[in-house]
């Protein structure tokens, strides 16, 4: 398997990949077509949330200034359909690795995958 980079899906939109990441107690496996890469904070604009428009209009109303800018800064592997259901995520710039790389929740933690052909 190989490490899922930030350039290398790019590469792979539209495409199937099955994919593996190490957790605190097991390793996580899924099966996944690329969608969209977005960031958390344009994503949850897309959310809704109660008595706001959107998820990122509420965050306004609390989150500081660098919060803001992570959320900005943290890219979502979204699927074909525009689901964040895989929860991976490229933390720009995070210096875990030498290029952005995606990950499950913890930075540094990448995501391996092999993509999968079509017969």
């Amino acid at each position: 398997m190989k490490t899922l980079t930030l350039n290398v899906a790019k590469s792979l939109k539209g495409k199937t990949i099955k994919y593996s990441a190490e957790g605190y107690n097991r390793t996580y496996v899924g099966k996944l077509t690329i969608g969209e890469i977005i960031s958390e904070w344009d994503y949850y604009k897309t959310q809704p949330c109660p008595g706001y428009p959107s998820r990122t209009a509420e965050w306004e109303t609390w989150m500081s200034p660098e919060q803001v800018l992570n959320a900005k800064n943290k890219l979502i592997l979204l699927d074909e359909e525009g689901n964040n259901k895989h929860y991976i995520y490229c933390y720009l710039n995070s210096g875990y690795f030498n290029e952005d790389t995606f990950t499950l929740s913890d930075a540094d933690r990448e995501v391996l995958y092999d993509e999968i052909k079509e017969a």
